[in-house]
């Protein structure tokens, strides 16, 4: 086995059109615009889920045309001082490539601040000529109106599961992982459908030399006890069962909410409570905030309604 001290997220993401996993509508209108760059429009590439692709397909437009371009994560650089200094210094210079506009690519775009946001809706109409925007988010709903009408909209889909298996079979054999395929299924199964979370997840297994079933298997049982450690109201101890075995909490938070569905001793309207109390953690987490400050405060709650 052969880690090298690379991310394997990173390491593997498809850099070209070819190693692109689904979405082959989307792929084939990126292309047409590849080829016809002066008709490339502002896009916004929009998942509810995460790890669908977006900004692996935003990198390869990037590299095809072989553009300036500008990227950000704009749930770091989200205000409008970004929008003013850094991104229109950038936008308001001639590309340096003939006929090619130079792109701005802004990661999970939805933190962006309302005020940021009609700002950069003037940089869209003015240096309209010279750069392209490229705006990649999971909650559409909290981009303003005009940015959305000057953009055209991809709506990622979820990728095939057959088609995500060849993918993470390629990485494991290259690192030399042993690995059980019953296993690598199982994996897709729980992170589906974002591939980026599976990889890492791969990854991280990989260091025990082989990625059997068993131990996933033994993942969702300490899963399971920790749940019902927090039923039994032993926070203190479920919170440290969490750290001491470095659970990736988003997945953990997937996990309650199934086992919330699937515990029938809940009342229907406490159940109505807690999945929206699911949907604001994994919302905050989405965002980046601390995941034990957030899953604590989940499970806080939790044992309040409860009560």
């Amino acid at each position: 086995m052969s880690l090298k001290n690379q991310i394997w997220i990173e390491k593997y993401r498809p850099d070209t059109f070819n190693g692109f996993i689904g979405q082959e509508e989307i792929v084939s209108k990126i292309k047409y615009f590849c080829q016809n760059p002066e008709k490339l429009p502002h896009l916004i590439f929009y998942s509810k889920q995460p790890g669908t692709g977006k900004t692996s397909l935003a990198k390869i437009i990037i590299k095809t045309l072989g553009c300036d371009y500008l990227i950000l994560n704009a749930s770091d650089e989200r205000g409008i001082d970004t929008i003013r200094e850094k991104i229109k210094r950038f936008v308001s210079t001639m590309s340096s490539k003939p006929n090619i506009p130079k792109i701005v690519f802004l990661d999970e775009f939805d933190s962006v601040t309302k005020i940021a946001m009609d700002s950069m809706r003037n940089l869209m109409e003015t240096y309209a000529s010279n750069a392209r925007f490229i705006l990649s988010l999971n909650n559409i709903e909290k981009v303003i109106s005009p940015i959305i009408d000057r953009c055209i909209v991809f709506d990622f889909k979820l990728p095939p599961k057959e088609q995500i298996l060849p993918k993470l079979t390629f990485i494991l054999e290259t690192e030399k992982v042993n690995y059980q395929p019953e296993a690598i299924w199982k994996v897709i199964d729980i992170y589906y459908p974002c591939i980026r979370g599976m990889i890492n997840e791969l990854q991280k297994l990989s260091i025990e030399g082989k990625i059997s079933l068993d131990i996933i298997k033994e993942r969702e049982f300490v899963e399971k006890e920790i749940w019902e450690l927090v039923m039994k109201r032993q926070f203190n101890i479920a919170r440290k069962s969490w750290i001491e075995k470095g659970l990736d909490l988003r997945l953990l938070l997937t996990s309650f909410f199934n086992f919330i569905l699937k515990d029938d001793k809940l009342d229907k309207d406490v159940k109505k409570k807690l999945i929206i109390l699911v949907a604001e953690t994994d919302w905050k987490m989405a965002l980046g905030l601390d995941s034990d400050i957030q899953f604590s405060a989940f499970v806080v709650r939790m044992l309040e309604v409860l009560k």
